[in-house]
């Protein structure tokens, strides 16, 4: 190749790249967006502040499966004061023979939130 022909090549590829470049800023379009009012952590949704929530867990290895279905249970007495309740069921499937299903482990926690959260504090939170 020539030197001639290196360089129309340069810019023609140059070109291209700003016809490019050129072509993705005039097509792009505004993003919109919409402000939404949150709850703050500390506020009550109401009179009654009940969460129930359920999930799934599975491990496995060379010897067996296990299947975890844990539940949640949490209530809010005040602004400041919550219990949570979180029983579960375990299966465990063994690759060569039965399996054991029971229930698992049941864990219990009192949080009690001092002093509330505010816009420039975080909250901090005792449990037991």
């Amino acid at each position: 190749m020539t030197s001639s022909r290196r360089g129309r090549v340069a810019v023609t590829r140059a070109l291209a790249g700003l016809c490019l470049a050129a072509s993705l800023v005039a097509s792009a379009a505004p993003c919109s967006a919409r402000i939404l009012k949150t709850r703050r952590p500390g506020q009550l949704a109401g009179p009654l502040q009940l969460t129930v929530g359920s999930g799934f867990e599975f491990e496995t290895d060379g010897e067996e499966s296990e299947y975890g279905f844990p539940l949640l249970g949490e209530y809010g007495f005040t602004n400041a004061i919550k219990l949570s309740v979180e029983p579960s069921f375990v299966l465990i499937k063994k690759k060569r023979g039965g399996s054991t299903s029971a229930p698992g482990d049941l864990e219990t926690t009192i949080t009690w939130e001092f002093p509330t959260e505010r816009r420039h504090r975080p909250g901090l939170a005792l449990e037991g």
